[in-house]
């Protein structure tokens, strides 16, 4: 039995070293496999926190957006009024130009409506003043000849006075001769 005995501690010595080996090699084998996924695990975690990092500054990132896309469609909506408003200001301004072009044209019309009268008016005078001119030349040679006849008259009636003064004369001196009276 001894030998079986020696047998049996052998075997079982050699089952101990099998096992001892097989769990230092399991050991070392889970201790690797574990490093390994500690190190994958936080090769993961670092990874996963920048993936929530970029994560956030992208929504931050969308929030701006969102915000600014807001403040556009509201400065696109208020364009699109100013732009309405624009336009029927344009074609307002557009109808009140045609009126004022209406206008101008008839105001111009007028104007050498106006100046044709103006100048017929103007060649009126220029002849009304010529007509005066002469008019006055020959009220100047009227009255000329007024004055002339008045001193013709006076002349005239100074020798009629004289001629009835002598023959007032010799009718109240039949005799006396002309030369004395």
């Amino acid at each position: 039995m001894a030998y079986i005995t020696r047998n049996a501690n052998i075997v079982l010595l050699f089952l101990i070293l099998i096992s001892a080996s097989a769990l230092v090699a399991a050991t070392v084998f889970f201790q690797e496999n574990f490093d390994r996924l500690t190190t994958a695990y936080n090769t993961k975690l670092t990874q996963l926190n920048e993936v929530s990092k970029d994560l956030t500054e992208k929504q931050t990132a969308l929030e701006q957006i969102k915000s600014e896309l807001t403040i556009k469609a509201a400065r696109e909506e208020e364009f699109t009024q100013q732009y309405t408003t624009v336009r029927e200001e344009r074609q307002q301004l557009a109808g009140e130009k045609e009126q004022l072009t209406e206008l101008k044209e008839d105001l111009e019309k007028e104007l050498s409506d106006t100046e044709s009268t103006l100048q017929a008016t103007q060649n009126s005078l220029e002849a009304a003043k010529g007509e005066n001119e002469r008019l006055k030349t020959d009220l100047a040679k009227a009255a000329a000849d007024v004055s002339r006849l008045k001193d013709d008259i006076d002349d005239l009636e100074d020798q009629i006075e004289s001629r009835d003064a002598k023959i007032s004369c010799l009718q109240s001196k039949p005799d006396a001769e002309e030369s004395t009276c």
